[in-house]
């Protein structure tokens, strides 16, 4: 995944590529190890284990993955992309809030911030009726088209409200289970003669 890339190489950079005490063999066996996906493993596949493919093994990774445009369209699309509200439901809310919020937030990080007038029109679209009549009421002081930060507040709050008052649809009992291990209940004297 091209938006991993960033966060897999600055780790990967500071615990073993800047490393002094490495030789480049031993960091291209960490390199192959750390690589899961396997369209990564691939990028590098065919180049042996020994130092002098290190350097040209970390080239082909950066030509392949850091890549900012690519980047910054993919997290675009995420956010274009994130589901449609069917039903409002807590956890559509959840989804839609939560996927919005981590693409904006990595825009943000590559200095990309859309204009949030522009996302607040897009999420609208993507609103269910319910919702979206909600929305309009509790946004309708503004004349201008509100801050998307104010309907990501907003989202997430009808979440939380949404996720507090889910009901528990198993029948409750003030039975306990039954166990399928009964004790025997204790035998009860019959008589209240003493034995003395």
């Amino acid at each position: 995944d091209i938006l991993r890339w960033k966060s897999f190489w600055d780790q990967f950079s500071v615990a073993i590529h800047e490393r002094s005490d490495l030789a480049d063999a031993e960091k291209m066996v960490y390199l192959q190890n750390a690589l899961k996906d396997k369209a990564a493993k691939s990028t590098i596949e065919g180049l042996s284990k020994s130092g002098e493919h290190y350097v040209e093994a970390v080239k082909c990774l950066q030509m392949r993955y850091d890549r900012p445009r690519m980047v910054h369209q993919t997290h675009v699309r995420r956010i274009v992309d994130a589901p449609t509200l069917k039903d409002g439901t807590g956890k559509e809310l959840r989804t839609l809030h939560d996927t919005v919020v981590q693409h904006l937030r990595a825009l943000k990080a590559l200095s990309h911030e859309p204009s949030k007038e522009f996302i607040t029109s897009l999420l609208e679209l993507k609103l269910d009726s319910v919702t979206m009549f909600v929305w309009q009421r509790h946004s309708q002081a503004h004349a201008d088209v509100p801050d998307c930060d104010q309907l990501l507040e907003f989202l997430d709050l009808r979440a939380q409200a949404a996720e507090a008052t889910i009901v528990d649809k198993k029948p409750k009992s003030n039975h306990p289970p039954p166990s399928s291990k009964a004790k025997p209940l204790p035998a009860f004297p019959t008589s209240t003669k003493e034995t003395g």
